[in-house]
């Protein structure tokens, strides 16, 4: 039997709460709306981190960060270690290749690997833009791009082997991107991508195709041409209810981390306007995957293909006063994830906890490779299918923080249905009721009344640290009352 395509398509710091399929009833996304028609939406999906390089890591090999050893960015000389999967470390693209697939690797790599991916499986076709650094490169050599980019960035403080440094971030401030919108970064790759689509068809038509699209939007800067930054009227946005305000309870070292630094002093007037140039962003994406829906559908592919859609991690954009990622709460760990196997015509909704770990079980079990040795993962094949294992896939999610250029803060998150442990390493621990307080804004963490609740996390959190070998301090097992 032949194996079907897959689509794996990912984009770059998007919340959940944007689309139309996880309850957007301000932003329109009616390609991803017509895709949620046909495919499995898991509404509790999760990353593994709070950032593009370690949640990349997690899906290519079904590890948890520190089992793959990307734990950071790893933009220091010295903390590049950090920043990339270990060498030994299988990666899915090998199981694929075995299998007789052509994979193509299209868009943002932030998959870090030694040596590189290119070198390690010179089989597999790159299509660019490679980056937004060097498409915006490209656009400055050619004398179209003008204005500056860096008008976006503020200067923060990360630390450095403890030592404070400075750097600059990109900031919530917005602008209409200068040039024509065929030139947008995600807009050009969408086009490199229907492209390699239609070629397939035409020159491959009897090898799987794995393509793997990484888009960039809506990642900051925030930014879109002139139609898509117009979208949205910023006094018609409605905000949740946390955005621009610091919760009781919420640790200090959230103030001090990136997110907090430049979230601090945005008014209320300045976070509609973010979130209206955000909105706009992903209405803007949202046509793009339209673009490539419809070359599948053209190319004879999408109905018996394997679509994948999901996010690197999510954007706070305000919530908790925090801007972009880089933190537990669910506004930047819960990330979109829709699901459509081949041959798939009717929705489905699952509500059970799932992570990133679980995408390279399922792609390989759907598509008839080998599964990856030894990961944390679980397949979703059967979820997506409708079928309910006895007890429910699994009764906890985890994620860790550990810095972004190099190691620093280090936060650890155990989640269940009901409740989330964070426990910020050197500073208070944060636990929130999900069902009275879905927007955690009250850290119940070391009250008496949720002692029974939250003991149990802490002694789960510290099994889960042993078993993917993190090398930070484990949590008290008793809570305190300050809720360390």
């Amino acid at each position: 039997m032949r194996r079907p395509h897959l689509i794996f398509l990912m984009t770059d710091q998007l919340r959940c709460d944007m689309l139309g399929p996880f309850g957007s009833e301000q932003c329109a996304t009616p390609k991803l709306d017509i895709l949620a028609q046909r495919s499995t939406v898991f509404q509790r999906h999760f990353t593994t981190c709070p950032l593009s390089v370690p949640a990349r890591g997690s899906i290519a090999t079904g590890l948890h960060t520190h089992q793959h050893g990307a734990i950071i960015s790893g933009w220091f000389e010295h903390e590049r270690a950090y920043g990339a999967i270990r060498p030994e470390i299988p990666l899915i693209h090998r199981p694929l290749l075995d299998a007789g697939y052509h994979i193509v690797q299209a868009g943002v790599q932030h998959l870090r690997t030694q040596p590189e991916l290119a070198q390690l499986f010179p089989e597999i076709e790159f299509v660019g833009p490679m980056s937004v650094g060097e498409h915006l490169r490209t656009l400055d050599a050619r004398g179209l791009l003008y204005g500056n980019v860096g008008a976006f960035r503020d200067p923060v403080i990360d630390y450095d082997r403890h030592k404070p440094v400075v750097y600059s971030a990109t900031s919530p401030r917005t602008g209409v991107f200068p040039l024509r919108e065929e030139l947008f970064f995600d807009q050009t790759l969408g086009r490199n991508i229907v492209e390699t689509i239609q070629r397939h068809a035409d020159q491959r038509r009897d090898t799987p195709l794995a393509l793997f699209g990484m888009f960039w939007t809506p990642h900051a800067p925030l930014w879109a041409p002139q139609e898509w930054a117009q979208m949205y009227d910023p006094a018609q946005v409605r905000l949740p209810p946390t955005v621009g305000r610091w919760m009781p309870g919420m640790p200090v070292m959230q103030l001090a981390n990136i997110p907090g630094q430049l979230g601090a002093h945005v008014s209320e007037d300045q976070w509609r306007r973010a979130w209206a140039m955000y909105m706009g962003m992903v209405s803007m994406l949202d046509r793009v995957l339209g673009r490539v829906f419809a070359a599948l559908d053209y190319a004879g592919m999408l109905d018996d293909a394997l679509i994948v859609f999901t996010a690197s991690h999510g954007e706070m954009l305000g919530s908790h006063g925090l801007f972009q990622k880089m933190c537990l709460y669910d506004e930047a760990v819960r990330v979109p994830l829709m699901i459509k196997l081949p041959g798939q015509t009717a929705g489905r909704r699952v509500r059970d906890l799932t992570s990133h770990v679980d995408l390279a079980s399922t792609i390989t079990e759907v598509c008839d490779a080998a599964a990856l040795p030894d990961t944390s993962g679980m397949s979703l094949a059967s979820l997506a299918g409708g079928e309910r294992a006895a007890g429910g896939h699994r009764n906890y999610v985890f994620a860790a923080y550990d810095g972004n250029a190099g190691r620093s803060f280090h936060h650890r998150m155990v989640r269940s249905k009901t409740h989330k442990l964070i426990y910020n390493i050197d500073d208070r621990a944060e636990l929130y009721d999900l069902v009275d307080d879905p927007f955690e804004t009250r850290n119940v963490a070391g009250r008496e009344e949720y002692r029974d609740i939250e003991r149990p996390l802490r002694l789960r959190l510290n099994e889960w640290m042993d078993e993917v070998g993190d090398p930070q301090p484990r949590c008290a097992t008793s809570p305190s009352g300050d809720g360390r």
